[in-house]
């Protein structure tokens, strides 16, 4: 699979749905139930992702005539990424707190641990474009469009082909 910005907002929102089941109950959700849940934080995570890149590219498209323009422009994108990281962070712990079905904890947990890397991934990228340094902020692009090869995005993709084989299906999101 090939890991793209919107590939990585539908993985993100397929586990996002699990997070709002929320935490608290001692058993296990049902494998429906689960699946649901999934799917419907799907969508969440898909449009809070769909805004950010709309935010990312309209900062983008201003025009940079000087060092302070420049430097302006690194810190609005470094607390747009911040906002992922912060949506990417609650929605790993959120899913660290399901109680679901004994056929998907491993795999749920997988993702929780996937999507907590991949925020932490977010938050060094934004620390970069707070800071301006030109060198990290290269390098770390350079490993956010190589997500799926990550320990991130191999991670994630991993624990969603586990539940795939479990026969979870998140395709029908609706």
């Amino acid at each position: 699979m090939k890991w793209n910005l919107a590939t990585l907002a539908v993985a993100s929102a397929l586990v996002v749905a699990a997070a709002g089941c929320g935490g608290g109950s001692s058993s296990s959700l049902s494998k429906e139930e689960y699946q649901a849940k999934i799917v419907e934080a799907g969508s969440n995570l898909t449009a809070s992702f769909e805004s950010i890149s709309k935010e990312a590219a309209t900062l983008s498209a201003g025009g940079v005539d000087s060092l302070d323009d420049a430097s302006k422009l690194f810190e609005d994108l470094g607390a747009v990424v911040s906002t992922g990281e912060d949506d990417l962070r609650s929605f790993a712990d959120e899913l660290g707190s399901l109680s679901p079905p004994d056929d998907a904890k491993a795999a749920n947990d997988a993702l929780a641990e996937g999507f907590g890397l991949l925020a932490d991934d977010f938050g060094a990228l934004g620390d970069a474009l707070g800071d301006g340094s030109i060198s990290d902020i290269t390098q770390l692009a350079e490993k956010m469009q190589a997500i799926g090869s990550s320990e991130a995005g191999k991670a994630i993709q991993a624990a969603i082909e586990e539940l795939e084989k479990a026969g979870y299906n998140f395709d029908a999101a609706g």
